[in-house]
């Protein structure tokens, strides 16, 4: 984890948060999840997910069976994470601005 936080640096990438809980409720149903970290990056956020096995195969991702991270990614959109640092938030509505 320590060589990947340092290489994360390396290309620009800072930590704002860690196992960061969040919920989010869509179409009546609620969701839990906890983010294991997320990242400021020059182009916004990045959402990492440590996995202690092997991680998931493209097919499972592009057939939507793997869905853990899409699933993060979307709860930060949303800013179901409450927690999330004020900085990062300020960070992501500006890029949205410039889209």
């Amino acid at each position: 984890v320590a060589a990947e936080l340092a290489a994360g640096k390396m290309a620009g990438r800072v930590p704002v948060a860690n196992e960061i809980k969040g919920e989010w409720t869509l179409g009546g149903i609620t969701i839990t999840a906890k983010a294991d970290r997320i990242d400021q990056a020059p182009d916004g956020l990045i959402v990492v997910d440590y996995k202690s096995g092997s991680a998931p195969q493209a097919a499972d991702l592009a057939d939507g069976r793997a869905m853990q991270l899409g699933l993060l990614a979307a709860m930060v959109e949303t800013r179901s994470f409450p927690d999330l640092p004020d900085i990062a938030r300020r960070y992501r509505h500006a890029r949205a601005d410039h889209v």
